[in-house]
């Protein structure tokens, strides 16, 4: 089951835009060092300004 799921082309695929979409998001490409500006990356945040991206056609572009 590992490898069907976790490597599964579709999910390698998915993975790789999340990892582009957050070097973009993310101040410097990188995570907050600070601790209290860490935090305030959650998931429902991430998803929320993908959603917000996503309405105001700014696309996703795979490296």
């Amino acid at each position: 089951m590992f490898i069907q799921v976790y490597f599964h082309r579709t999910r390698r695929y998915l993975d790789a835009m999340l990892v582009n979409y957050l070097s973009d998001s993310l101040p410097n490409g990188r995570y907050p060092i600070a601790v209290k500006e860490y935090l305030e990356w959650y998931d429902a945040r991430i998803w929320g300004d993908i959603k917000r991206d996503e309405s105001t056609n700014e696309s996703v572009i795979i490296r």
